[in-house]
């Protein structure tokens, strides 16, 4: 499972799922960082139809995390 996040820099990014997706339990390690990712890479089965627009600021994969 990954994330996806727009956010201003890395440690935002770090953040943003700190505070929406791991509120309530410790985010683990990072394994895969990807910086300015092409969304045309991303999994067209399951992340690009469940997925919000990445250009705001927050949490866009996985969705439900406002």
């Amino acid at each position: 499972m990954g994330c996806g996040v727009t956010a201003y820099t890395q440690d935002d990014a770090i953040r943003i799922l700190n505070e929406k997706v791991f509120k309530e339990k410790s985010m683990s390690q990072i394994n895969k960082l990807i910086e300015n990712v092409d969304i045309r890479i991303l999994d067209q089965n399951h992340v690009i139809p469940n997925m919000k627009t990445p250009t705001e600021r927050g949490v866009w994969f996985p969705v439900g995390y406002d």
